[in-house]
């Protein structure tokens, strides 16, 4: 049996965890943030209207990024694991996998309080 360990400079799939985990919690953070400045009774709320609406519209997407953090991140431990690979990447792996953890109770969160009928 070969033990040799591939050891690539840079793989793909931690990087994508690491980077959809982020994208998906900041998404949804500057949701709640934007949904609560535009209710503000002076002009900041005038002023947050765009993003408000930017980010509405983006927090459709959330839950396919979260789901593209969570399954890159176990595919790339799961190589890891196995052995082929060097475990350069374990980090960003479990990072990205939280933070799509994170995002999926932020995200049922505002589905509990009435999210998707509050535009």
């Amino acid at each position: 049996m070969n033990n040799i360990v591939k050891s690539e400079k840079h793989r793909i799939l931690p990087i994508t965890a690491l980077v959809t985990g982020i994208i998906s919690v900041s998404i949804l953070t500057f949701y709640i943030i934007t949904k609560f400045l535009v209710y503000q009774p002076n002009k900041i709320g005038d002023a947050f209207l765009l993003p408000y609406i930017l980010f509405t519209t983006l927090v459709y997407l959330v839950p396919l990024i979260l789901i593209a953090a969570i399954v890159c991140g176990s595919i790339d431990l799961k190589k890891i694991k196995a052995g082929p690979y060097a475990k350069k990447g374990k980090n960003f792996d479990i990072a990205g996998i939280i933070l799509g953890g994170a995002s999926i109770l932020l995200f049922v969160l505002l589905c509990l309080t009435g999210w998707p009928y509050v535009f």
